[in-house]
């Protein structure tokens, strides 16, 4: 019998089963965690829904609270009134009885019936007197936050007031150093156009002294051709010297465009000044209600006068637009045809006429013969008032003229008419200046004397001296646009009333581009 064993078959399969089942469960293991998993997310969002459910829930008892709090509130206040009703019902029946077996006196009853209505009116006693505590912690509530608030108001006025006062001063100032800036200014220019004047005669000098020279090395060949030369070149220097007829269109251009410049420069002037006049005071319009009573014509007036800008702002645009146009063109526009492009400045000058005499002077009249009429206006403020108005008039009436002149020019149907419109233009604007000098003085001595009344206020006193600065720039602005159109009259008028040949020599005409060219960018450069 051989002792020797075999392997048996059995193990290596028992092995294999064992990887088999270990596979099975951990797959089965997979599935399960996948599952738990999977319904983690859910049991999380039933977990949030629950608390957001017993959140809902705390707020409802919450609330259910405050019900029940409520409503045991109205129980106990209903308990009251029923025992109340219960003593009342008792008294009742106790008068009944009491009535129905005669047993009780009328003595007995009445007071067993003031006893009920002295329980009853000492409860409403209490109840107003809670009430009255109430109200009274209200209303001491209530008084503290309005004297806060009054206080707080009265602080911001104050301090509102300094600083308008600090601005209009700075304001006056301001103006005053631009004034005296622009009067620097014209005698800058002033000053320019007699270098530039006294450079044309050197060079004209210079071309005389080069003539001679050449007739004096050809005495021989000419003696009589040499003195007529000279004697032409001297009469052409001494013809620009005194500005009178250009050679040329190049000459013709020059001398229009200074005209123009210096011209432009005191309308500029007019449009500030005027419209400083308006926006002081409309200022001063406000300031004069704290010491006078004065009617809605004043509220009238200070719109109206707010609204200069829209009616300032045109007349110096389209003159400009004018002289903008004589530079922008080669050939220009000169003399009589000039004036034809002033038909814009001359319907915005009538249109400011219009709104400054025939809207804003009655009403600002009538404001002035209330402040006359007030009872607080002494004797000197309403003679100064009265002065005031006569001046505003006749200024009124004389801006009216110089309107219907500048517009009567540029109407002109010849160089005639054009230059006898020049002249009584001159004139009209000389009649202007007169009449804002008169009012600059009158204004000037109402505010010296309106200073010194017990009255006024600092704000009115600021306010004045801004209005006496705009009128002194409107009766300067005026009287150097009089001087410069009686200075240049006579320019102007050859401007107007002569004709300019279209060629001229080579280095003249580069001589006089040169001298264009300087002016024009001297101009803009002003601008």
């Amino acid at each position: 019998m051989d002792n020797t064993t075999s392997p048996s078959p059995s193990s290596p399969e028992r092995g294999s089963l064992g990887v088999g089942d270990l596979a099975s469960k951990y797959t089965r293991l997979a599935s399960e965690y996948s599952k738990v998993r999977a319904q983690l997310g859910v049991l999380k969002k039933a977990v949030i829904e629950e608390k957001n459910s017993k959140e809902n829930i705390a707020e409802l008892l919450k609330e259910n609270e405050t019900k029940t709090r409520k409503l045991e509130a109205e129980m106990d206040a209903l308990n009251f009134r029923n025992a109340q009703l219960m003593r009342r019902v008792e008294f009742l029946q106790q008068e009944s009885e009491n009535q129905k077996y005669n047993k009780k006196s009328k003595n007995e009853i009445t007071n067993d019936v003031n006893s009920v209505m002295s329980e009853e009116l000492a409860s409403k006693i209490e109840d107003n007197a809670r009430l009255h505590a109430a109200l009274d912690e209200v209303d001491k509530k209530y008084e503290d936050k309005i004297s806060n608030l009054v206080s707080t108001i009265q602080s911001l006025e104050h301090q509102l007031s300094k600083n308008s006062q600090k601005d209009r001063a700075e304001d006056t100032k301001q103006k005053e150093l631009i004034q005296g800036l622009k009067f620097d200014n014209v005698d800058l220019v002033s000053k320019v156009a007699e270098i530039e004047k006294e450079l044309v005669d050197s060079q004209d000098k210079i071309t005389v002294l080069k003539v001679q020279l050449e007739s004096s090395s050809n005495l021989n060949q000419t003696q009589s051709s040499p003195p007529v030369k000279i004697l032409s070149k001297m009469s052409l220097s001494n013809s620009r010297a005194n500005n009178a007829l250009p050679l040329n269109t190049t000459e013709a251009r020059i001398q229009t465009v200074e005209v123009l410049s210096t011209l432009g420069e005191s309308v500029q002037n007019f449009v500030a000044a005027s419209s400083d006049l308006h926006t002081y005071w409309e200022h001063r319009i406000k300031d004069l209600k704290a010491g006078f009573k004065l009617t809605d014509q004043s509220s009238e007036l200070s719109k109206l006068l707010l609204q200069n800008v829209k009616f300032l702002r045109p007349i110096e645009q389209s003159f400009q637009e004018v002289l903008s146009n004589v530079l922008s063109d080669p050939k220009g526009k000169f003399g009589y045809n000039l004036v034809k492009d002033f038909e814009s400045f001359a319907a915005n000058l009538q249109n400011y006429t219009s709104y400054a005499v025939q809207d804003v002077e009655p009403i600002l009249i009538s404001c002035l013969q209330q402040e006359s009429n007030a009872s607080s206006c002494p004797p000197t403020q309403q003679a100064k008032n009265g002065q005031l108005i006569s001046a505003f008039k006749h200024y009124g009436r004389t801006l009216t003229s110089l309107s219907k002149q500048i517009y009567k020019l540029a109407k002109a149907q010849n160089s005639n008419e054009a230059l006898e419109g020049i002249e009584n233009l001159t004139v009209a604007v000389s009649q202007l200046n007169q009449q804002a000098s008169e009012l600059s003085n009158i204004f000037n001595a109402k505010s010296s004397d309106e200073a010194q009344l017990p009255t006024v206020s600092g704000a009115l006193k600021d306010t004045n001296t801004c209005i006496v600065s705009a009128l002194s720039s409107l009766s300067q602005g005026t009287s150097i646009l009089s001087h410069h159109l009686s200075d240049n009259l006579p320019k102007i008028g050859l401007l107007l009333t002569s004709e300019f040949t279209e060629e001229d020599t080579t280095s003249e005409i580069e001589e006089k581009n040169s001298k264009f060219k300087r002016t024009t960018t001297h101009f803009w450069r002003e601008k």
